[in-house]
């Protein structure tokens, strides 16, 4: 049960994206007992009010137990497993929480379905199992939430999330529909929504070609700054980039996810290396790469090696080599060798694999170097902190050799594959009905 003077949450599946929303557009100060939630950001609350919380795999995690599961065992996935097992899986398990947000429960409506379910169903929970998980316990425990503010109707969301909010109904907590009202707009912008309409130049529509993102954020966020009143302002697919230039502008933030540092980029160009041949481009950026493992007196001489032959096999490149280590100082020189010769010389065809010692051979000295750098650059924590992760995934994964785009996948540091950047619950397009992070409700002014 609820108590009387818990928690109001206005509920928008949009929040998790990273919109500012219409319904606190006239507010200007903050508002105790009341906050605006995304779908992940209930399930968090919901999660610990119920004692629930805790630290849930991420995707890459599921994928790779998934993948070791499945690894010697037949289905209508085996032919494309054996090409790229984690693309494989990952797609079996999109499918599979897909169908049980939508209410799924197994049943095996047709053999595909049936097979589908009998690999998966003891796979890692993802979030659909954390919404089941909160459904079953809102009837076993107490919350202190009073009241859900929904900002679209409520048979427009997925079946189990309907369910969700069923339970916490039967808890106690009030369930308020409050669906958003479309805006009204002329000109420009009113003719903007539809296919094929002529622009008339009245100033409600601003098209910006900046010379790349930086420009970009500086110039929306000036215009911002300068504008009078930013009540019915909306900003849209908000990142870091354009975070950053509003702050600098004087204003708030609008709370995007922070990118993985650019240092990350070294685990994958190190596992590049490990192969011949290694692209011309990607080497070039491991040799140039500020913090890199490289270091410049070396780097300068291989860089122009590459100018002459783009490869690591040729006569230029070991001179290079043997003159760039002849400038570093007799006490390092040993180790700078050791750390060339580990993250620069390949080990395996293209088209052949690692084992799992070599991988780890590789990424301890790539650590050992990020470790004794941190203190002067920080941002090599994520690179240190990369390499723990795939390690681990790797060892998850159960394989005993590894074959370059699999090794891509797994240190892959996007949001889609590591748990991190966005977060946004995945969700069916239904038809008749529009998606509600971009229906036109959202819309008040396009700055």
């Amino acid at each position: 049960m609820s108590t009387a003077g818990g928690l109001k949450v206005v509920f928008d599946w949009a929040v998790d994206g990273g919109a500012w929303l219409g319904p606190v557009r006239d507010r200007r100060s903050a508002t105790v007992g009341e906050t605006l939630l995304g779908p992940l950001g209930l399930l968090d609350r919901l999660e610990v009010e119920l004692g629930l919380g805790g630290a849930h795999p991420s995707p890459t995690e599921r994928t790779a137990d998934l993948a070791n599961r499945l690894r010697d065992r037949e289905g209508f996935w085996a032919r494309s497993f054996e090409v790229d097992p984690i693309a494989t899986t990952t797609r079996l398990l999109a499918d599979r929480d897909a169908l049980v947000l939508a209410g799924w429960q197994g049943q095996p409506s047709s053999e595909r379905l049936a097979a589908l379910w009998s690999a998966t169903h003891h796979a890692l929970p993802g979030q659909p199992d954390r919404v089941r998980q909160v459904a079953l316990n809102l009837a076993r425990r107490r919350i202190d939430v009073n009241r859900v503010v929904v900002l679209e109707p409520l048979d427009t969301l997925p079946q189990l999330w309907q369910r969700m909010f069923g339970a916490l109904q039967r808890a106690g907590v009030q369930i308020i529909e409050a669906p958003l009202h479309d805006s009204c707009a002329s000109g420009d912008l009113a003719g903007s929504r539809a296919s094929g309409y002529v622009p008339i130049g009245d100033g409600s529509l601003q098209l910006v070609r900046p010379y790349g993102p930086l420009a970009a954020a500086e110039e929306v966020a000036a215009a911002l700054a300068a504008a009078l009143d930013l009540r019915d302002v909306v900003v849209i697919g908000a990142d870091a980039v354009l975070d950053a230039a509003l702050v600098r502008h004087g204003l708030s933030r609008l709370g995007a996810e922070l990118p993985s540092p650019a240092s990350c980029a070294l685990v994958r160009l190190c596992i590049e290396s490990a192969f011949h041949p290694m692209s011309a481009a990607d080497l070039h950026a491991l040799l140039c790469a500020d913090p890199g493992p490289v270091p410049r007196r070396i780097a300068w001489w291989l860089v122009a090696a590459l100018r002459r032959f783009p490869g690591r096999d040729s006569a230029a490149w070991r001179a290079g080599l043997t003159t760039g280590l002849d400038a570093i100082g007799d006490d390092k020189r040993q180790l700078v060798t050791t750390r060339i010769a580990a993250l620069l010389d390949p080990i395996a065809e293209r088209t052949s694999a690692l084992t799992i010692d070599q991988l780890a051979s590789r990424m301890s000295v790539l650590r050992a170097w990020a470790s004794s750098r941190l203190a002067t650059d920080p941002t090599l924590a994520g690179v240190t902190a990369l390499i723990d992760r795939l390690l681990a995934i790797a060892i998850v994964y159960g394989a005993a050799r590894f074959q370059l785009r699999e090794l891509r996948r797994l240190c892959d540091p996007r949001a889609s594959w590591c748990g991190g950047g966005s977060r946004v619950i995945a969700r069916p397009r239904w038809p008749g009905s529009a998606c509600p992070a971009t229906s036109a409700s959202r819309w008040r002014r396009l700055a």
